[in-house]
């Protein structure tokens, strides 16, 4: 079996996001990740919908309280969206 890269995966989100009509600017912007900080990633998307959810200095806040975590102790997480949401 063959292993799954990033790559890969990255690849079939763009294909299945394509099917659904969402033009290349979109698709980059749900997959693409922006710095935050020195150590967390969102998507534009990710980042809108904090914004939206807790208005833009919560979502600051709670961004810059993950950054430091992360500097601090060396916390390690799949999604930094879904930290900042629990």
């Amino acid at each position: 079996m063959s292993e799954i890269t990033e790559e890969k995966i990255r690849e079939i989100i763009v294909e299945v996001l394509k099917e659904k009509g969402l033009l290349e600017q979109d698709i980059i912007a749900k997959i693409k990740k922006e710095r935050h900080g020195t150590n967390v990633l969102l998507s534009r998307e990710e980042y809108g919908n904090l914004i939206n959810k807790f208005g833009i200095d919560g979502a600051d806040a709670k961004i810059k309280n993950l950054d430091d975590s992360i500097s601090i102790h060396g916390y390690k997480y799949k999604s930094h969206y879904r930290v900042i949401l629990k």
